[in-house]
Formats: C-alpha cells, structure tokens, sequence
C-alpha cells in the first residue's frame, strides 16, 4: 500500500495517488479525534471544500438506532454499548447498509 502508517501518509496517498486526476485537488479527508471521545475518531470528506460525508463509530450506531435494527437501552454504558455495538455491525454487512 502506498502510505507510511501515519495519517498524514495516508492522507497523502488518498488524495494525490489513488484519485482520479480529475479529483486531485477537489477531494479532502480529515480524521479528528476530541478530548473525551475514548480515543474514537470522526472521519470526514470534503468536495470542493464542502463536507459531504461525516461519519463516526458512533454515527453508524445512530444508524442502526434509526433504522430500528437496535434500540436504545438504559442504563447504558460504555461497556455495553461497544460490546453490542461489533455483534450488530457484524449481523449487517457493508454493502446492505447506506
């Protein structure tokens, strides 16, 4: 693969090497991790510097919610919510989710 294990290498390599060369310039993707996240990350990507795709591990799980594939359950912790979290994002594969 053509990065060097950093986010900024990836970066790189997604916008300057595996675009289109009509792309090249237009697209950006950032990936920000906040104070107080759990080391959770929100990715993101732009066109022509317009976000039209922001998503996080948690955003997925609101999906799920949505949808009525979960439902909100209290108490619920941290424990709990990852923990059912990867058993429900295995039962929907990728491509069945928009």
């Amino acid at each position: 693969m053509g990065y060097e294990g950093s986010w900024s290498g990836m970066r790189k390599y997604l916008e300057k090497e595996i675009l289109a060369d009509s792309l090249k310039g237009r697209v950006r993707y950032g990936c920000t991790t906040y104070v107080g996240m759990d080391g959770c990350k929100i990715f993101e990507v732009c066109i022509d510097d317009k976000q039209v795709k922001r998503f996080s591990w948690e955003t997925v799980n609101n999906y799920f919610i949505e949808k009525g594939y979960k439902s909100i359950e209290k108490p619920y912790g941290a424990i709990e919510y990852w923990d059912k979290f990867w058993s429900l994002l295995d039962k929907y594969p990728l491509n069945e989710r928009t």
